[in-house]
C-alpha cells in the first residue's frame, strides 16, 4: 500500500505575503488560500501540490494524504518506523510526522485526499516539466533503506552518490552530499525541459535571479541553473 493517496511539497514560510509573488512569476497558479488556521495558499505547477503556511511551527519537508492514514502509520510504525507528534495541527484529522535518517520530515495526514484540488496533469508553470523532488542526504544507503520502507523502489541507473527512487506516483531523487556542485535546500523542486535556456532567459527578464549557474553553452547561453523563493525553496531548472 502507498504512503498516501495524494502528496504535497509542504512550506513553512516567514511572510506570506512576501513569498507569495516570487511562485506566481514562476507561473504557478493558486488553488487554494485562507487565513485560517494560518496564512496559507496552495499552489501547482500542473502536476504537484506546493503549500506555502506562514508559521505552521514545523520544518518544510513533503507531506502525504490518506483517509485511512492512522492504520497506514500504524503499519509503519510495526516496520520500525518512528511515527512522531507534529507541531503542525490543523483542526481535527490525524497528523503525525516521521523523519529521515537527515532529520527531513515527511507528514503524514489523515485526510480524503479526493477532496484535494484536481490538477491539470499538464505543465502549466514557466518552469515546464516536473521530473522529481530532490533531497540532500548525508549515508546514501542508509537513506535508501528508509524511503524503501516508505515504498520508494531505486530505478536503474545512478551511482555511489546518487539515485533515483519512485513510489509509482513521482520520482525521488537521493544525493550524498557532494555528489552535486551547488548546494541544496530539501526538498529541492527538479523540472527538465530542453528550452531551459529561453525559459531561463524569460524569467530573469521578469526579476528572477538565480543562485547558482552551470556553465553557459558554446553560445553563452545560460541552459541550466537554480532559483531560490523567499522561503529558501530550491527550484532546479535544467536542460534535459
Amino acid at each position: 500500500m502507498p504512503l498516501g493517496d495524494a502528496w504535497q511539497v509542504t512550506r513553512s514560510v516567514k511572510n506570506l505575503k512576501e513569498t507569495l509573488p516570487f511562485y506566481l512569476t514562476l507561473g504557478l497558479q493558486i488553488v487554494g488560500q485562507d487565513v485560517i488556521p494560518y496564512p496559507w495558499a496552495q499552489l501547482t505547477d500542473g502536476f504537484i501540490l506546493i503549500t506555502l503556511g506562514q508559521d505552521t511551527g514545523e520544518a518544510s519537508g513533503l507531506a502525504f494524504f490518506a483517509s485511512d492514514m492512522e492504520q497506514r502509520a500504524e503499519r509503519l510504525k510495526k516496520d520500525g518506523i518512528k511515527v512522531e507528534k507534529t507541531k503542525m495541527k490543523i483542526g481535527d484529522w490525524y497528523q503525525t510526522v516521521v523523519y529521515d535518517p537527515d532529520n527531513f520530515p515527511i507528514h503524514l495526514i489523515g485526510y480524503d485526499a479526493a477532496k484535494l484540488p484536481k490538477l491539470p496533469g499538464k505543465p502549466i508553470s514557466k518552469c515546464g516539466q516536473f521530473a522529481e523532488i530532490s533531497i540532500e542526504v548525508t549515508d546514501l544507503q542508509k537513506s535508501l533503506a528508509f524511503w524503501n520502507q516508505l515504498g520508494f523502489s531505486p530505478e536503474a541507473g545512478g551511482t555511489s552518490k546518487w539515485c533515483s527512487t519512485n513510489n509509482g506516483v513521482f520520482q525521488l531523487g537521493l544525493y550524498e552530499k557532494g555528489a552535486a556542485p551547488h548546494g541544496f535546500h530539501n526538498p529541492c523542486i527538479t523540472y527538465f525541459e530542453p528550452d531551459m535556456a529561453q525559459r531561463l532567459a524569460g524569467l530573469s527578464k521578469e526579476g528572477i535571479k538565480y543562485v547558482f549557474e552551470f556553465p553557459p553553452n558554446k553560445e553563452g547561453l545560460l541552459e541550466s541553473a537554480i532559483a531560490e523563493a523567499p522561503d529558501g525553496q530550491y527550484f532546479f531548472l535544467y536542460k534535459f
